[in-house]
C-alpha cells in the first residue's frame, strides 16, 4: 500500500510541475520515433535499453513500438529511468508521452 501510494504522489508530482510548464511543445500528432524519441531513448535510455536486453532494445523501433504504453506510464510516472539517473527532462518525458498518445509513429 505504501508502494503504491508513493506512485501516486510521483505522478500528481508529475502532473502538476507538467502543468506550470510554460515552453511550448510538439503535439502528440508531431512527434516521430527517429526524429523525436530515439535520440531520447540514445541519450537517457541506452544505458540499459539496449542490445544486452533483446526485448527491451529502445534503440530499435519495433522494440520500442511494443512496449510504448509500459514506457509511457514507467517515464510518467518517474520510475523510469530509476532515481532520474540520466537526468530526464520533464520536455523528453512529455515528448515520449506525446509520440505514444500519437500512435507511436516511426
Amino acid at each position: 500500500m505504501i508502494k503504491f501510494s508513493l506512485v501516486v504522489i510521483q505522478l500528481l508530482v508529475f502532473l502538476i510541475l507538467l502543468s506550470i510548464n510554460e515552453v511550448p511543445i510538439l503535439g502528440a500528432s508531431d512527434v516521430t520515433y527517429t526524429k523525436d524519441v530515439k535520440p531520447i531513448f540514445k541519450s537517457r535510455c541506452a544505458v540499459c535499453h539496449n542490445e544486452n536486453m533483446p526485448d527491451k532494445n529502445w534503440m530499435i523501433y519495433d522494440q520500442a513500438f511494443k512496449n510504448k504504453d509500459k514506457i509511457k506510464i514507467r517515464v510518467a510516472n518517474g520510475t523510469m529511468p530509476p532515481g532520474n539517473s540520466t537526468a530526464i527532462t520533464k520536455q523528453e518525458i512529455q515528448t515520449i508521452i506525446d509520440w505514444v498518445d500519437g500512435g507511436g509513429k516511426k
